[in-house]
Protein backbone atom coordinates (compact mmCIF):
# COMPACT_ATOMS: atom_id res chain seq x y z
CA UNK A 1 0.00 0.00 0.00
CA UNK A 2 2.85 2.07 0.89
CA UNK A 3 4.39 1.70 -2.70
CA UNK A 4 1.14 2.54 -4.44
CA UNK A 5 0.98 5.46 -2.45
CA UNK A 6 4.22 6.18 -3.77
CA UNK A 7 4.07 5.54 -7.01
CA UNK A 8 0.92 8.26 -6.87
CA UNK A 9 2.30 10.86 -5.21
CA UNK A 10 6.02 11.34 -6.93
CA UNK A 11 4.55 12.01 -10.05
CA UNK A 12 1.80 14.53 -8.63
CA UNK A 13 4.55 16.21 -6.38
CA UNK A 14 6.79 16.64 -9.32
CA UNK A 15 4.69 17.76 -11.73
CA UNK A 16 3.20 20.29 -9.22
CA UNK A 17 6.92 21.24 -8.72
CA UNK A 18 7.83 21.87 -12.37
CA UNK A 19 3.99 23.50 -12.74
CA UNK A 20 4.86 26.52 -9.66
CA UNK A 21 8.27 27.13 -10.74
CA UNK A 22 7.28 27.41 -14.84
CA UNK A 23 4.40 29.81 -14.06
CA UNK A 24 4.97 32.55 -11.30
CA UNK A 25 3.64 35.24 -12.70
CA UNK A 26 1.14 37.30 -11.31
CA UNK A 27 -2.46 37.42 -11.89
CA UNK A 28 -4.77 39.87 -10.35
CA UNK A 29 -8.17 38.05 -9.90
CA UNK A 30 -11.09 40.87 -8.62
CA UNK A 31 -13.27 39.27 -6.46
CA UNK A 32 -16.60 40.62 -8.28
CA UNK A 33 -19.15 41.71 -6.99
CA UNK A 34 -16.84 43.21 -4.00
CA UNK A 35 -14.72 46.19 -5.17
CA UNK A 36 -11.62 44.05 -3.43
CA UNK A 37 -8.87 42.74 -6.02
CA UNK A 38 -6.33 39.85 -5.02
CA UNK A 39 -2.79 39.55 -6.69
CA UNK A 40 -0.97 36.13 -6.92
CA UNK A 41 1.02 34.11 -8.31
CA UNK A 42 -0.75 31.97 -10.80
CA UNK A 43 -0.04 28.34 -10.29
CA UNK A 44 -1.13 29.51 -6.54
CA UNK A 45 -4.75 30.32 -8.11
CA UNK A 46 -4.75 27.55 -10.19
CA UNK A 47 -3.83 24.97 -6.88
CA UNK A 48 -5.90 27.26 -4.61
CA UNK A 49 -8.96 26.75 -7.99
CA UNK A 50 -8.31 22.95 -7.66
CA UNK A 51 -8.44 23.01 -4.23
CA UNK A 52 -11.64 24.44 -4.07
CA UNK A 53 -13.11 22.04 -6.27
CA UNK A 54 -11.87 19.18 -4.07
CA UNK A 55 -13.61 20.32 -1.03
CA UNK A 56 -16.76 21.58 -2.90
CA UNK A 57 -17.00 17.97 -4.57
CA UNK A 58 -16.13 16.01 -1.48
CA UNK A 59 -19.29 18.00 -0.07
CA UNK A 60 -21.43 16.72 -2.94
CA UNK A 61 -20.85 13.25 -3.01
CA UNK A 62 -20.96 13.26 1.04
CA UNK A 63 -24.54 14.65 0.62
CA UNK A 64 -25.33 12.61 -2.05
CA UNK A 65 -24.84 9.54 -0.17
CA UNK A 66 -26.65 10.57 2.88
CA UNK A 67 -29.56 8.18 2.00
CA UNK A 68 -27.00 5.28 2.36
CA UNK A 69 -25.89 6.37 5.45
CA UNK A 70 -28.99 6.70 6.73
CA UNK A 71 -29.98 3.29 5.44
CA UNK A 72 -26.46 1.26 7.15
CA UNK A 73 -27.61 2.93 10.08
CA UNK A 74 -31.59 1.50 9.99
CA UNK A 75 -29.72 -1.94 9.32
CA UNK A 76 -27.39 -1.66 12.28
CA UNK A 77 -29.91 -0.99 14.48
CA UNK A 78 -32.05 -3.61 13.41
CA UNK A 79 -29.60 -6.25 13.58
CA UNK A 80 -28.92 -5.42 17.23
CA UNK A 81 -32.76 -5.69 17.80
CA UNK A 82 -32.77 -9.02 15.77
CA UNK A 83 -29.92 -10.16 18.03
CA UNK A 84 -30.79 -9.13 21.35
CA UNK A 85 -34.64 -10.70 20.33
CA UNK A 86 -32.73 -14.18 19.37
CA UNK A 87 -30.86 -14.01 22.83
CA UNK A 88 -34.26 -13.54 24.89
CA UNK A 89 -35.79 -16.56 22.66
CA UNK A 90 -32.75 -18.61 23.31
CA UNK A 91 -32.76 -18.17 26.84
CA UNK A 92 -36.65 -18.54 26.46
CA UNK A 93 -36.22 -22.02 25.15
CA UNK A 94 -33.02 -22.80 27.15
CA UNK A 95 -35.72 -22.17 30.39
CA UNK A 96 -38.48 -24.15 28.90
CA UNK A 97 -36.28 -27.08 28.59
CA UNK A 98 -34.92 -27.28 31.91
CA UNK A 99 -38.69 -26.79 33.14
CA UNK A 100 -39.70 -29.49 30.81
CA UNK A 101 -37.12 -31.97 32.48
CA UNK A 102 -38.08 -31.10 35.76
CA UNK A 103 -41.64 -31.68 35.13
CA UNK A 104 -40.89 -35.31 33.22
CA UNK A 105 -37.73 -36.71 34.66
CA UNK A 106 -36.24 -39.33 33.04
CA UNK A 107 -37.23 -43.12 33.46
CA UNK A 108 -34.58 -45.07 34.90
CA UNK A 109 -31.95 -47.21 32.55
CA UNK A 110 -32.88 -44.51 29.89
CA UNK A 111 -29.70 -42.96 29.96
CA UNK A 112 -28.19 -46.59 29.17
CA UNK A 113 -30.76 -46.98 26.07
CA UNK A 114 -29.48 -43.17 24.65
CA UNK A 115 -25.79 -44.26 25.25
CA UNK A 116 -26.13 -47.70 22.62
Amino acid sequence: MRVLFWLLFLPFAVLGAVFAVNNGGEVALSLDPLPYTISLPLYMAVLLAALAGFFLGSVLVWLAQGKWRRLARRNARQVNTLERDLSVQREESAHRATMAAEVFPSVPGSEIAERK
